[in-house]
């Protein structure tokens, strides 16, 4: 079911302005993630000459863009002649090599369904002195999959060079101890990096409720040069019990 929006958990630095004023947003790799377990799959190549011919064809097009069909198809023959792909741990170590390079040329932007969690603020926005996000889903982030939670990694066997299926596998699926983020998350093919979104996908801006003056007055002052409405909220803690309040603050037409 699709959410009516959409939040990124923010820590103030340098990129914050641009992020504000130019509606800019990083995609990040994954192997750049701070869970190490994240994009983990279990990938397993049969050992059919046909399955390894495929599998790494796939790979050299992945890791060797540049390199000429006559000596791919050097490589490919003179590692059948010797059978090594019939090696167990061989085809274990491709397996991992193409994960890897998959993981490196995919561009990732990860989004929550909640603006509440004291984690996610602790964790994303400094110890609550940042700020999030708020963005409608019926824009660009219409695109937006949801992140699997399970206890194991998922297990994919190659049967050929379409990736489609396996790819979503491997960048949507999480361990389940992270189930309490509601993650979704927005992958650019183009690969990893800053890209615009639209300017009237960004609808609020919660202000964290240990942010400072200064970092307040520099986030308010960004968002009154935007052309597009846009509504401040602050967020407080609970006095009864462990949770934050979001209240609306301010409003730019």
């Amino acid at each position: 079911m699709q959410k009516e929006y959409f939040y990124k958990y923010r820590t103030l630095n340098e990129f914050s302005e641009k992020s504000l004023t130019e509606n800019l947003a990083y995609f990040a790799s994954a192997v750049d993630f701070n869970d190490p377990f994240d994009c983990k799959i279990r990938y397993e190549i049969p050992g059919t000459d046909e399955v390894f011919h495929k599998e790494i064809d796939s790979y050299l097009e992945i890791s060797e863009p540049s390199m000429s069909k006559e000596e791919k198809e050097k490589i490919k023959k003179a590692v059948l002649k010797v059978g090594i792909h019939k090696n167990p741990s061989f085809r274990k170590q491709l397996a991992k090599h193409s994960i890897d390079k998959i993981s490196e040329f995919v561009g990732i932007f990860c989004l929550s369904t909640r603006c509440d969690d004291i984690l996610m603020w602790s964790h994303y926005s400094n110890g609550h002195k940042g700020y999030c996000l708020q963005f409608k889903t019926n824009g660009v982030l219409r695109h937006a999959r949801p992140v699997r939670y399970q206890a194991e990694y998922p297990r994919i066997v190659y049967t050929g060079p379409d990736q489609t299926e396996w790819l979503e596998i491997l960048m949507l699926t999480k361990s389940e101890r992270w189930s309490y983020e509601d993650e979704w998350r927005l992958m650019h093919p183009d690969g990893p990096g800053v890209y615009q979104f639209p300017q009237n996908d960004l609808v609020g801006v919660i202000l964290g409720s240990a942010i400072k003056t200064d970092s307040e007055k520099k986030i308010m002052t960004w968002l009154e040069k935007r052309n597009f409405p846009i509504e401040v909220y602050r967020s407080s803690l609970k006095e009864t019990e462990f949770g934050v309040n979001i209240n609306k603050f301010h409003s730019f037409k």
